[in-house]
Parts: C-alpha cells; structure tokens; sequence
C-alpha cells in the first residue's frame, strides 16, 4: 500500500511539474509581468521595465508610449488604462520572454502587458497593442471571446493607422489588398499564418475588411456604436458583415 502510495504521489508531482512546463512554454509574457527580474528586466518608471535601463533606446520608447496612448485614446473617446510596459533592446531578451519565436514585433497580453522588441518599439505598433488591449477591456473577456481574431487585428491595424496594411486616413477606398480569402477565426490560427510568412497579407485584408466596413457605416462612430453592441452580447456576426 505504501509503494502504492509513492507511485501515485510521485505521479501527481510529475503531472505539477509538466503542468508547470507548459504554462512557462505558453505564457511567458505572464510569468515575466509577474517577476520582471526574474526574465532581467529591471524597473526604469513606474510600470515600465527594460532588459538594459541605460539604453537610449529606452526614452524613445517611453515616448512613443504617450503618444501611443494619446492616438488611442482619442479613437475611443476615452482613458486608456497605462499597461505594464516590458521593453527589450535585444532580440534575445524578446524571444526569451514572448516565447513565440519572435514573429510579431510586439505583443499585448490581457489587459495589462505590453512586450516591445526593438523591432517594435515605434508608436504605430504599440498603437496596435494599445488597441488590443483596450478593445479587450471594453469587451470583458466574454465578449470579446467571441470575437474572431482577424477582426481583432485589423480593428488594430485601422486604429493604428499601419500604412504597410492600409492607405492613409481620408483616402476614400484605404485598401491596399483586396479579395475574399478565409481569414483565421482564433488566435492559434492567426499565429500559424504568421509562422507560414502570410501576415503581410492577412494584416492587411483583415484591415480591409474593418475600413471597408467603417466606410459603408458612418466610419469610426459607427465602428464605436458596434464594439458597443458586442459588449452588450450582440452576436459578431449580427453587428458586421464584413466577410
């Protein structure tokens, strides 16, 4: 009974410790929100945080930040909450906390984290990131669970005003792409279109799809009035028709 006792107990631990594993594998970004020193970063204001503090780089970044949140803000037409900020200056600090391979520029997790690399610490990309994080805290996580991702990501793409996926504001047709390709509903298919080198395109067709939706509805009032209506639980797609 005792060896019995051993075998399950040993079994549990070893259960923990995969558990354990494959949240550190899957959400880094968490665990160095949680413990900044424990991924190097160290504190240089409040809730920001960089892998080297004495970097020039690290100013710029603060900097684009407030002018980041200030773009953000006046699409919303409200404050918009200041993340925790982890800024890398080497690529091998980002891909050691973003544990995604290093794709993306920058990611935003929750509606508190936001990772720059020093690809991605200029102030349309951390619009982007501002954006998700805010259009999640609007929305409260059911809401916004129903949400598909490219939506997400173009409604990023469009409040950013990323001329790589979109012409310039006041352009009357903003699309850069056009077609009717499947765009990824969730989020681990938008990341296997990254990983397949397909983002340029899904970026900017999902982009598209948002404009092209904003412009046949009365523009960023009417995309407003719809973020609205999914916080109050109106299904996706009875508030757009954007395929």
């Amino acid at each position: 009974m005792k060896r019995i006792f051993i075998i399950v107990v040993l079994i549990l631990v070893g259960l923990f410790a995969a558990g354990i594993a494959i949240f550190y594998i899957k959400n880094r970004p968490v665990l160095a929100f949680a413990c900044p020193q424990c991924f190097g970063f160290h504190a240089i204001a409040d809730g920001a945080y960089s892998n080297e503090p004495s970097s020039p780089r690290v100013p710029e970044v603060l900097s684009n930040l407030h002018a980041a949140r200030s773009h953000v803000q006046h699409f919303f037409r409200r404050p918009v909450p200041k993340p925790t900020l982890l800024i890398c200056t080497t690529e091998r600090c980002y891909r050691h906390a973003e544990g995604k391979g290093g794709v993306a520029k920058a990611l935003s997790w929750s509606t508190r984290i936001l990772l720059v690399s020093p690809r991605g610490s200029n102030a349309t990309i951390i619009s982007h990131e501002l954006t998700h994080i805010e259009f999640r805290n609007i929305l409260g996580i059911t809401a916004y669970a129903q949400v598909p991702s490219w939506f997400d990501e173009g409604l990023a793409v469009y409040v950013s005003n990323d001329l790589r996926y979109l012409k310039p504001p006041g352009t009357k047709d903003r699309c850069l792409v056009s077609g009717h390709d499947a765009l990824p509903d969730t989020n681990p298919m938008w990341w296997q279109t990254l990983n397949r080198g397909n983002g340029a395109r899904a970026y900017a067709l999902a982009a598209c799809r948002v404009a092209s939706w904003a412009e046949a509805h009365g523009g960023d009032g009417a995309l407003l009035s719809a973020i609205e209506q999914l916080k109050n639980g109106q299904p996706f797609n009875s508030v757009f028709d954007a395929r």
